[in-house]
C-alpha cells in the first residue's frame, strides 16, 4: 500500500520541508526581534505559530503548488517527478532568500516585504553585497539553512523507486483529489468558501501589530502586496525637498513634530481642556450633493439631511480623496489619502505602522465601535476593524431586520443599521466614537424597500438611487428622533459625509467628480453656518482632535477645517491618475505627465501644482516603503 503512494509520500515531504523552512525562519523572527513582542503574551505567541501556519501554506502553495502537484500526477515516472523536484528546490532556495532578506529589511522598517521584492530581484549585486559586508553571520546562517534543503532534496532524489500495480492508478486518483482539495484550501486561508480568500489584515486577530507581524511571513506579504498594487516610479524631486513641499500643505503653525524619523508624527498645542464629546461618524454609501439638499437647489429628496443642516455646520467646497469606499474609510481613519502604488486597506495596507482615529482616542479613555450594514467580511472590513483597533465591529449578519422589505438588499439597510447603531451607543457608559458605513445606495441594483419610498417611477437606474436616497434620508431622520431620547445624545458631535459620489450618471467635471457632502451637527455645540473652507477625509482627525481640544497625536496628510489660515490642498485618485484641488483649480497626473487641468482664477499654476501634487505623493509613498508614519 505505500509503495503504491510514493507520488503522494514525496509530495508530503515537499509540504512539510516548505513549512519546516518557514517555520525556522518565524522561530529565528522572535528571537531576535523579541523586545518587540513583550507586549502579547505566551499564549498568543503559541497562536501566533499556529495560526502562521495558514499564511504560510497559502505561500507555499501559491509559489510551490504547481511542481507539488505536478509530481503527483498518477501517470508521472521517475524523469517526470525528479524533473519537478529540481524545479521545486530551486524555487524553495529563492523562498528562504527572499524570507532572510524579509529578517533583514524588517529591522530597517520593522514591517514586512511588499513590493520591494521587485527591487531585490533587480538590484540583487547590492543586495548581496550589502549582506556579505554587513551581515556576515545571516550570510552563514542562510548557507547553513539552505545546505540542509540541499541535502534533504538529494536525500528525496535517492528515495524516488515508483512502484506502480494494479491497484495504484485509483489510489493514486483519489490520493491527488485529496491533494488538490488541500492546495485549494490552502490558498483560501480555510476550510470556508464563505467570504474572501485570506490576506494580511486576516493576521490582525488580537488587533496587535506585534502579533500580526508574527503570523505573516515576507513571501505572503510579497505576494499580496504585489499582487494588489503594482511597482510604480515615484520618486520626482529630492526626499527633503518633497517633504517640505508637502508640510507646506499639511502642516499648521501650532503642529510639534514628536520624532525625527517620523517627519509628519505630530500633535497641535492646543492650551485648553478636553472635552470629552462623544463622536458619531455617519458614513453615508454614494451620497452625491447634486441630489442632496441643501447642495442641490432642484432636488428635495433628503428633507431630513437639510434640516439638520440648517442647525449645524455645512462645509460646501469639501472632498472625497478617491472614488472608491475602501480608500475613503482608510483616509478616515488614518488621514493618509490612497495613492497609486500604495495597496488598499484589507489589501496589505497594515504591514506598515499606521496611527488611527480609534487608536488614539482610546489612550484618552474613549470606546469605539464600527458598524456597517453590508456583510462582515465586505471588504474584509471585519479585519480592517480589528487593525485599526476598533473595540466592537459589526455587519449585516448581526443586524436583525425591523421591518418588512419588498426586496433584499445586498449591501443591507440603512434604517435597520441605525437603529442597531442606536442600540449599541445606549449599552456604551464611556466617552465613544462610532463609525457607520451605510449600504442601500449603493446599488447594483437598487432594490424596492417600500412603496412608500418609490417616489419616482424605474424608468431609469436614477430613477432607483433616488428612491434609495430618500429611503436613506428618511433612516437619518429616524435615527435622530430615537437619539434625541438617549442620554449620550446631548454630548455627542455627529460627522455626517460620503464615501464617494454616485457613479449613476458619471461626470467628467473634476468638482462633481469628488465633491460630496459634510456637515458637523452638535445639539448643544454649534448654530448654523456655511463653511466654505477646502477640505477632504484627510482632514477629518485634526478637525477632530480640534473639536475634542485634544493634544492626540496623528500623521494625516490634512489640516483642521477650523484653520483656514495659509494654504491648502485635497489630493484626489481616480484610477491610475493622481490629482490635486486647491482654491486655484484642478491638475490630474498619470505620473509621468499633466493629463487634465482646470483654472478656476488667475492664481492658478500649473507648475507648481503639479510639483505640490509630485511631492505629496512621493512622501506618501517614501514613508510606506520605509515604514515612516508612526513609531506604533
Amino acid at each position: 500500500m505505500l509503495k503504491d503512494l510514493i507520488r503522494l509520500k514525496i509530495q508530503l515531504t515537499c509540504i512539510a520541508l516548505a513549512l519546516l523552512v518557514f517555520s525556522i525562519y518565524r522561530v529565528i523572527f522572535l528571537i531576535h526581534f523579541y523586545p518587540s513582542f513583550k507586549n502579547i503574551n505566551t499564549l498568543q505567541i503559541f497562536s501566533a505559530f499556529m495560526n502562521g501556519f495558514r499564511f504560510d501554506l497559502n505561500a507555499i502553495f501559491l509559489t510551490l503548488g504547481v511542481s507539488v502537484l505536478m509530481m503527483g500526477l498518477p501517470f508521472s515516472n521517475k524523469i517526470w517527478i525528479k524533473f519537478w523536484l529540481s524545479f521545486y528546490i530551486i524555487i524553495l532556495f529563492l523562498l528562504s532568500l527572499i524570507l532572510h532578506s524579509d529578517f533583514v529589511f524588517f529591522k530597517f522598517t520593522d514591517r514586512h516585504l511588499g513590493n520591494e521584492i521587485f527591487y531585490l530581484f533587480s538590484e540583487l549585486g547590492p543586495v548581496i553585497n550589502l549582506i556579505v559586508s554587513q551581515y556576515g553571520y545571516h550570510l552563514l546562517g542562510l548557507t547553513v539553512l539552505l545546505l540542509c534543503i540541499f541535502k534533504g532534496s538529494l536525500f528525496l532524489f535517492k528515495k524516488i523507486q515508483i512502484h506502480d500495480t494494479r491497484r495504484s492508478l485509483p489510489i493514486n486518483i483519489f490520493s491527488q483529489i485529496l491533494v488538490l482539495i488541500f492546495a485549494i484550501f490552502s490558498i483560501r486561508g480555510g476550510i470556508s468558501f464563505h467570504g474572501k480568500p485570506i490576506n494580511i489584515e486576516d493576521a490582525y486577530v488580537f488587533s496587535n501589530r506585534s502579533y500580526a507581524s508574527l503570523v505573516l511571513n515576507g513571501v505572503f506579504t510579497s505576494i499580496h502586496i504585489s499582487r494588489s498594487e503594482k511597482l510604480i516610479h515615484s520618486n520626482f524631486y529630492e526626499e527633503t525637498e518633497a517633504l517640505e513641499v508637502a508640510k507646506q500643505m499639511c502642516f499648521v503653525e501650532s503642529d510639534l513634530s514628536l520624532n525625527d524619523r517620523y517627519p509628519f508624527f505630530r500633535h497641535s498645542k492646543i492650551k485648553k481642556n478636553m472635552n470629552k464629546k462623544n463622536i458619531v461618524i455617519l458614513l453615508m454609501e454614494s451620497w452625491d450633493p447634486r441630489w442632496v439638499n441643501p447642495y442641490s437647489e432642484k432636488s428635495h429628496i433628503t428633507p431630513n439631511f437639510e434640516k439638520l443642516s440648517t442647525q449645524g455646520l455645512l462645509f460646501d467646497n469639501f472632498y472625497a480623496n478617491s472614488d472608491n469606499s475602501i480608500s475613503a474609510i482608510f483616509t478616515l481613519l488614518t488621514g493618509v489619502p490612497s495613492v497609486i502604488g500604495m495597496p488598499h486597506i484589507g489589501k496589505g495596507t497594515s504591514v506598515t505602522n499606521f496611527n488611527s482615529l480609534p487608536k488614539e482616542l482610546s489612550h484618552v479613555g474613549y470606546d469605539s465601535v464600527f458598524i456597517q450594514t453590508s456583510n462582515r467580511r465586505s471588504f474584509r472590513m471585519d479585519k480592517v476593524a480589528s487593525a485599526v483597533t476598533f473595540n466592537e465591529y459589526y455587519g449585516k449578519e448581526d443586524i436583525p431586520l425591523l421591518k418588512n422589505y419588498l426586496e433584499t438588499s445586498s449591501a443591507g439597510y440603512d434604517y435597520d443599521g441605525l437603529m442597531f447603531l442606536k442600540s449599541k451607543l445606549d449599552e456604551i457608559k464611556n466617552p465613544f466614537l462610532a463609525l457607520f458605513f451605510s449600504g442601500t445606495t449603493h446599488g447594483g441594483p437598487y432594490p424596492v424597500l417600500d412603496k412608500k419610498f418609490e417616489i419616482f417611477p424605474r424608468k431609469q437606474e436614477l430613477d432607483g438611487y433616488l428612491n434609495s436616497l430618500f429611503y436613506s434620508d428618511f433612516s437619518i431622520g429616524e435615527f435622530f428622533k430615537k437619539a434625541q431620547d438617549s442620554e449620550w445624545y446631548k454630548d455627542t458631535i455627529f460627522i455626517v459625509t460620503s464615501d464617494h459620489v454616485s457613479r449613476v450618471i458619471n461626470s467628467k467635471e473634476p468638482r462633481e467628480m469628488f465633491h460630496v457632502p459634510f456637515l458637523i451637527y452638535s445639539p448643544t455645540l454649534f448654530e448654523h453656518k456655511t463653511i466654505h473652507t477646502l477640505g477632504s477625509h484627510a482632514d477629518l482627525i485634526p478637525t477632530i482632535y480640534d473639536l475634542l481640544e485634544i493634544n492626540a497625536e496623528h500623521h494625516s496628510f490634512g489640516k483642521s477645517l477650523f484653520d483656514d489660515h495659509g494654504k491648502r490642498a485635497v489630493t484626489l485618485r481616480k484610477g491610475d491618475l493622481m490629482g490635486l484641488c486647491t482654491h486655484h483649480g484642478f491638475v490630474f497626473h498619470n505620473l509621468k505627465e499633466v493629463v487634465e487641468l482646470k483654472k478656476l482664477n488667475t492664481g492658478f499654476d500649473e507648475k507648481q501644482m503639479t510639483k505640490t501634487l509630485l511631492s505629496i505623493y512621493q512622501t506618501i509613498m517614501t514613508f510606506f516603503r520605509q515604514n515612516k508614519f508612526s513609531p506604533t
